[in-house]
């Protein structure tokens, strides 16, 4: 019967279960806190009596600083001197009123005695006292005969000696045997020459007054010196049992001992006097004890607390999950009272789930549209915060909470652009990644999001050997990594930039944007150097004009490649060429109309490739070339062709000048050198110096003369100008020149 009420009461339901959950957070938490507990009480244990032990070793050694400076002091006193009693009374007077002053001041040692090798007498505060009489009727000790005091005391001693606590019967204290401690420390002159001995008595109950501590705490405590236990507060263990574990010890320890069955922690502390060891012995019974005292007191706290928490699962559980549960009976069509109604409920839902399932079904097959979405607005920076993104991101089924991302735009022939096929050909373990189309453009940009820059590399050469299955010419344009969802832009326009350079870069491999150089500084001489190459071309005239246009076509696409250009600089170097071809042409005839198309191609995106601008350099150069020639006689004046000519004859002449031409030509050089530039395109010199740079170039190829004898025979007086001028003309040094020469002729 209860089981059928407790499986149809909803509260008993969700009441129990909660109550289940506390009573195992209740028990995680007591099995965690007593853990906690034992490792605290045990550290603290540890601590207090390393302290105390600490303690005792401080003070002890303090007192023995006392005596120890006693004997320092009374060493180096003038009125201290070795004497015999019998043949100067008078000092032992002064010895007795010299050791009140230490008696007063000393709260430490009970009674002290000074005695002199030669003499048989013993010196206090209080008296003087024949060394047979002090032995035999004065003081009596337990474990040591009259005559073996004696020899103690008449002995020369090199170090303290300590004679173990042990019951004294001492006539000043009274009949009674009194517990104390001996020290027996050697009395040098001026603090070197041994002339007798000084006894110290301590009493037992000031070591048990040290010993001692204001919280009561079951303790043992030792002081031991070698082999033998000076003082002590015991327990029930054997004395040779601590002495075998501290005995050959030298550095402090804590460690656990075993007695009688019982466990032990033992604390083992140096001293820095007289080679003494300090030990102290605490039950383990006692950190027990300690530890179960804390536990019953957390115990006791917890269960006070369970009363509120009771009364706060039983408030929850009815409005927040017995009125939500009614709620939905009501609203599904159930009955109230008595019965959880969850029957009802979950047709009430599966109904729902069948009036949503075309719902379902549409906003699937919606994913990746809202996907691209997802890659425009990320882009666009649409997004406040990286949690947002990546939150967008998780709806979409796409976990982009990754350190590093980059865009990458992808281009393939018009069968293989479907999105679909490049998300296949480009999926990669340990790489995320979502695309958009670029529609005006025929381009798909996507985003990839990885642990490490090394594995979105990793995609983008799979990618690219994936695409080449499908397509040749496609296209694979990476921007640097990033680390920085706010960055989303510039990566974009990285990977732009990238795809624009595949017209210099060779795309059958993927195209990096840290592989772009945007140096744009050497355009214009770049531009004039072949400019002013193709003019001497012109004035050479058609015989040997297509080949030498064919070697500066080739020159041309070579710098192009060696320099890797960036987009820019390469349209600002071929627009600064072919407008300077064009108008050179339209002074020839009149432009053709595809002739003009010539120029407008570099504006848009069909030119894939530098070696596409072979065909269109080699038309266009031809046309002029023929212009050039169909025209010369008539538009060129003779003066000018006399100097074209007189400048190829004496172009190897060291002192050849414009000037010296000119004036040979008998006309004014600057008159001549404006002229020149009007008809021909360019100046003189610069016409000289192509001439010089043909021949030379020549030389390099065809015969193995130095480079210094070749600067001579090109019209150089120095080779250090020659090759700064093939430098400049060339991009590469003489040297160099000869051997890419010998290597095309190889190849």
């Amino acid at each position: 019967m209860l089981k059928k009420y407790l499986s149809r009461s909803v509260s008993f339901r969700y009441i129990i279960p909660y109550f289940v959950v506390l009573l195992t957070v209740f028990a995680g938490i007591v099995l965690y806190v007593s853990d906690v507990f034992d490792k605290a009480i045990q550290e603290n244990v540890l601590e207090h009596n390393t302290n105390r032990l600490g303690l005792l070793r401080v003070e002890h050694e303090k007192q023995l600083s006392t005596l120890l400076s006693i004997c320092d002091q009374l060493s180096l006193s003038p009125q201290i001197s070795a004497f015999k009693f019998m043949e100067k009374p008078m000092e032992g007077y002064y010895i007795k009123q010299q050791l009140s002053a230490f008696q007063v001041a000393n709260n430490f040692c009970d009674q002290f005695y000074i005695t002199f090798h030669e003499d048989d007498y013993l010196y206090s505060s209080a008296t003087s006292i024949s060394m047979e009489l002090f032995s035999r009727q004065f003081i009596q000790y337990e474990n040591i005969s009259s005559d073996e005091l004696q020899t103690l005391l008449r002995q020369t001693h090199n170090s303290p000696i300590i004679l173990p606590v042990q019951k004294i019967r001492n006539m000043p204290v009274g009949e009674a045997p009194v517990k104390m401690l001996s020290y027996i420390m050697p009395l040098r002159l001026n603090g070197k020459y041994s002339i007798g001995n000084i006894l110290f008595l301590v009493q037992d109950s000031t070591y048990q007054q040290m010993f001692t501590d204001e919280i009561p705490e079951e303790r043992a405590m030792y002081i031991i010196q070698g082999s033998q236990i000076l003082e002590a507060s015991r327990l029930d263990v054997p004395d040779n049992l601590i002495l075998e574990e501290v005995y050959s010890q030298k550095e402090a320890f804590v460690r656990e001992l075993t007695s009688g069955g019982e466990k032990y922690l033992l604390f083992m502390q140096p001293g820095e006097l007289l080679d003494i060891r300090y030990a102290a012995l605490i039950p383990q019974q006692t950190v027990k004890q300690q530890a179960m005292r804390s536990k019953i007191g957390f115990g006791l706290f917890l269960l006070f607390l369970s009363i509120p928490a009771s009364l706060i699962i039983f408030y929850f559980t009815r409005r927040h999950i017995l009125q939500p549960i009614r709620e939905i009976q009501r609203r599904v069509g159930a009955e109230s009272g008595f019965g959880d109604g969850f029957a009802s409920i979950r047709n009430g839902i599966e109904a729902l789930i069948g009036q949503n399932m075309d719902l379902n079904t549409r906003l699937h097959s919606s994913l990746s549209a809202r996907r691209a979405e997802f890659v425009h607005n990320f882009v666009k920076r649409r997004f406040s915060s990286r949690e947002e993104i990546v939150e967008a991101a998780a709806r979409l089924e796409l976990n982009i909470d990754k350190p590093c991302y980059l865009a990458a735009i992808i281009s393939a022939a018009s069968s293989a652009q479907k999105p679909e096929v490049l998300i296949e050909a480009s999926s990669c373990d340990g790489v995320v990644t979502c695309c958009t189309e670029i529609m005006s453009e025929e381009r798909v940009l996507f985003l990839a999001f990885c642990d490490m820059p090394e594995a979105a590399a990793s995609w983008a050469e799979q990618t690219m050997e994936s695409l080449h299955l499908i397509c040749r010419d496609a296209v694979v344009a990476l921007s640097n990594p990033h680390f920085d969802f706010s960055e989303a832009g510039a990566a974009y326009l990285e990977a732009e930039t990238a795809y624009d350079n595949r017209f210099l870069m060779d795309n059958e491999y993927v195209l990096y944007f840290s592989q772009v150089n945007t140096a744009v500084e050497n355009v214009e001489p770049l531009s004039q150097r072949f400019l002013d190459g193709f003019y001497s071309i012109l004035q050479n005239g058609a015989g040997d004009g297509e080949k030498a246009l064919d070697e500066w076509i080739n020159s041309l696409l070579e710098t192009f490649s060696r320099q890797k250009l960036s987009l820019f600089a390469f349209r600002m170097l071929v627009n600064d060429i072919v407008s300077a071809l064009l108008g050179r042409l339209s002074t020839l005839q009149s432009i053709p109309a595809d002739n003009l198309q010539y120029y407008d191609i570099f504006n848009l995106s069909s030119c894939r490739r530098v070696r596409d601008l072979t065909d269109v350099l080699r038309r266009l150069c031809s046309e002029i070339l023929k212009g050039q020639e169909n025209l010369k006689s008539d538009r060129e004046p003779d003066d000018i062709q006399k100097l074209t000519t007189y400048l190829k004859e004496h172009c190897t002449d060291p002192n050849l000048t414009i000037g010296s031409a000119a004036e040979a030509m008998g006309m004014n050089s600057a008159r001549a050198s404006i002229l020149y530039k009007e008809h021909t395109g360019m100046h003189p010199s610069a016409y000289l110096q192509s001439l010089r740079m043909e021949k030379a170039k020549e030389l390099l190829t065809e015969s193995d003369l130095p480079v210094k004898e070749i600067a001579v025979k090109v019209g150089y007086f120095d080779s250090s100008s020659f090759i700064r001028r093939f430098r400049q003309n060339t991009s590469v040094t003489p040297a160099q020149y000869r051997q890419m020469a010998r290597n095309r002729q190889d190849g």
